[in-house]
């Protein structure tokens, strides 16, 4: 069982009966580590998108609202292809972001 500190550093609380199949004695961070770097690389891109897109009309608009509905297409990716099970947490929380997203490109467009 994995909590989050207050800096979002995992702290290894016990190695018994991991969901992902971690048994005891092995590290889940390798895993936590990946999506670390998955987690940075996609906040550089991003930066880098509204870097690019500074000289265009309302293209920092644009690179924002593709952030906000790609939140909730990868959830429901998530919930046909991986079996996710949906949370209200999760319903409540796409359905801001895709409505954010929309209302972005529509007030612009």
């Amino acid at each position: 069982m994995l909590a989050w500190g207050h800096r979002g550093t995992a702290f290894i609380l016990s190695l018994q009966a991991l969901p992902d199949g971690t048994r005891r004695g092995q590290s889940p961070l390798p895993p936590v580590f990946v999506f670390v770097l998955f987690t940075t690389a996609a906040f550089v891109l991003q930066q880098l998108s509204v870097q690019e897109s500074l000289p265009i009309d309302n293209g920092v608009t644009y690179v924002k609202a593709i952030v906000m509905l790609h939140i909730g297409i990868t959830a429901l990716l998530g919930v046909a292809l991986l079996r996710e099970r949906i949370s209200a947490d999760l319903l409540l929380s796409n359905t801001i972001a895709l409505s954010a997203g929309l209302a972005l490109i529509a007030s612009v467009g």
